[in-house]
């Protein structure tokens, strides 16, 4: 049911300073060189060592292809300092880690500017989920003073949860059963979507999204009786106004600690939920290098995934962030060390499952690539992954050149000391391929065919040069997309 609810007190101007300081900091980095802080009288930010929880908010400017990161440190004392990083950031950087920080002051203590390499040390990861979750979530949708969501409840009820097509069956069908986003986690009966509530701010105003939704969490239990312990993701439904005034689609945590929040500023844009929900679980964007020249061309452009554009509509998820998720396990994938033909399942279908059975559960092939560096994380690497894409199910509405064709994406992986491997960092579509057509990587002498495809796989030839590869060239060309 919709309860209207009475605006509830503006956070205090202390809390407001503390948190534009610490954005005038960020801007200040964005657009200039970064150098030590100091103070009014010239002297030097002083040093300071502090430990807490970290936060990671990445912030999708889905219209204009964008994006931008925050990195927010939370103390056991309450205090929350917005942390300023330089040189390379580690990509396995997430919300819930545990860590300390050696840096310098800036903003009289509201924020930190640390070197990413010397000046962070991981204490504790993250809380993470099992492979198979049933995610509690709930949805608060959040009125301002001068601006409604457009959107009824129960449009937001069928997006999420309950519709033909929904947030939740995308994940189901997406993880094969194993990730959901359950309707009724406090088990009333209903779905879990509360409000509208507003909160005493503009839409014009200050883009406070923290503010936004700890008033809204006020509101929520004030006059709602909505018990958010219960619930570890945490969705925050906008006015569309936010889209424009703030240059935001959405954004969400990093990873998830205790708790994660997403924000949504396009009510009825269904890839939107689905994408920030998606880099609460970690994930992050999906993107194209469709020359191959190792920079990424549009970091949404990837139209096969859920982590690409909200715009594409629904959809499943490409091979790594399966891969990653641990929907796809790594026994499902092969790595390639010399030239052959495989077999590859379809990827939006659990290879037992499949009608007719595939040849091989294979549902993706990975080639290292060795030229390709990461600075100094040793222990990181990239690989190509290769999988077979159609237009089945939530990819019913997939682009025709993902059509029982195959993929070919540029990812990094992370190889820890135990011989486990996790995929980090965004990943990049570099060509898709339907019967006939190539893949050529020149530098390490690497082609990749779909010779043909049936029903439920594709037959894909992979040739290495002799070692492994080597630098025939400059560079990377295909025949295809």
């Amino acid at each position: 049911m919709r309860t209207d609810t009475p605006a509830i007190s503006a956070m205090g101007r202390r809390t407001r300073a503390v948190l534009a300081a610490a954005l005038v900091g960020v801007l200040a980095l964005c657009h200039g060189r970064w150098a030590p802080p100091a103070h009014a009288d010239g002297r030097r930010a002083a040093a300071a060592v502090r430990i807490g929880v970290l936060e990671v908010i990445q912030i999708d400017d889905l219209e204009e292809r964008a994006s931008r990161r925050r990195y927010l440190l939370h103390g056991g004392d309450g205090t929350r300092t917005e942390v300023v990083f330089s040189g390379e950031v580690p990509a396995s950087l997430r919300t819930g880690m545990r860590v300390r920080l050696h840096g310098r002051e800036a903003g009289g203590g509201a924020s930190l500017l640390v070197e990413a390499g010397s000046g962070l040390e991981l204490l504790q990861a993250e809380a993470t989920a099992s492979s198979t979750y049933a995610a509690p979530s709930v949805v608060l949708v959040v009125d301002f003073l001068d601006a409604s969501v457009p959107c009824p409840l129960s449009q937001i009820e069928d997006i999420m949860y309950t519709g033909l097509a929904s947030v939740d069956g995308d994940y189901l069908e997406s993880s094969f059963g194993r990730q959901s986003f359950p309707a009724d986690t406090d088990g009333d009966g209903a779905p879990d979507v509360f409000g509208p509530f507003q909160v005493p701010y503009t839409a014009g105003g200050s883009c406070d999204y923290y503010g936004w939704a700890e008033a809204a969490d006020q509101a929520a239990a004030a006059a709602a009786g909505v018990d958010l312990s219960r619930y570890r993701y945490r969705i925050y439904v906008l006015p569309t106004e936010i889209a424009y005034a703030c240059n935001f689609a959405g954004l969400g945590n990093l990873g998830c600690g205790t708790f994660c929040r997403s924000w949504i500023a396009i009510c009825d844009r269904a890839g939107t939920y689905v994408h920030e929900l998606g880099h609460n679980l970690g994930m992050e964007h999906a993107g194209t290098d469709l020359d191959n020249n190792g920079s990424i061309d549009d970091e949404y452009g990837d139209a096969s995934c859920s982590m690409g554009s909200g715009r594409f509509g629904w959809r499943q998820f490409n091979a790594p962030h399966k891969i990653q998720m641990g929907w796809v396990p790594w026994e499902r994938t092969v790595a390639v060390t010399e030239s052959g033909v495989h077999e590859v399942a379809l990827l939006e279908l659990d290879p037992a499952a499949a009608s007719p059975p595939p040849p091989s559960p294979t549902q993706a092939l990975r080639v290292q690539i060795p030229y390709l560096k990461t600075g100094k994380w040793s222990q990181e690497h990239y690989e190509y992954f290769i999988s077979f894409r159609a237009p089945l199910g939530y990819d019913a509405n997939l682009q025709p050149e993902f059509h029982w064709r195959t993929s070919v994406h540029r990812v990094r992986v992370r190889t820890y000391t135990s011989g486990t491997s996790f995929v980090v960092g965004p990943t990049a579509l570099v060509a898709t391929l339907g019967d006939g057509e190539s893949f050529v990587d020149d530098r390490m002498g690497l082609v990749v065919s779909q010779l043909w495809h049936g029903d439920s796989w594709a037959s894909v030839e992979v040739m290495l040069a002799a070692g492994g590869g080597g630098g025939r060239g400059k560079g990377g060309g295909k025949k295809g997309r």
